[in-house]
């Protein structure tokens, strides 16, 4: 897969990853999993903007564990 690295502003191919990161909401932690890309050129990862943001993941489960809106 083809995407614009952020770091050095190339188009290259870059590997999809995803790996799980705790966010606190509330001072409760909560374990989210977040996608991620990683430029084969450099080696920086970044997130895809076009994925869901993790804080975004971490206040939804938040809201679903507690019954909010």
């Amino acid at each position: 897969m083809k995407s614009i690295c952020p770091n050095c502003e190339k188009e290259t191919e870059v590997e999809r990853i995803q790996r799980k990161e705790s966010i606190t909401v509330r001072r409760e932690p909560i374990e989210v999993e977040v996608k991620y890309s990683r430029c084969l050129e450099c080696g920086e990862e970044f997130e895809n903007t076009r994925d869901h943001d993790a804080l975004e993941l971490a206040y939804r489960e938040y809201r679903q564990r507690y019954g909010s809106l």
